[in-house]
């Protein structure tokens, strides 16, 4: 299904991490909402493998989503 995703994908954004830990899932999360007009997140209050509400809350209280 990756191979799949990647070959229909209009753009493909590769990050420098050698492995996908959190400071790699973080990184691409800034990437992500960089690029977005408009962000909607869903949450379903669990905490995740990284500080998730911290997350939402910054990128709320940011420029980068007003």
């Amino acid at each position: 299904m990756f191979d799949q995703l990647m070959e229909r994908a209009e753009r493909v954004q590769v990050m420098g991490f050698d492995d996908a830990g959190a400071e790699a899932y973080e990184a691409a999360n800034e990437v992500v909402v960089g690029l977005c007009d408009r962000l909607i997140a869903v949450w379903d209050g669990e905490s995740g493998s990284v500080a998730v509400p911290a997350v939402l809350s910054r990128w709320r209280v940011s420029a980068v989503c007003r």
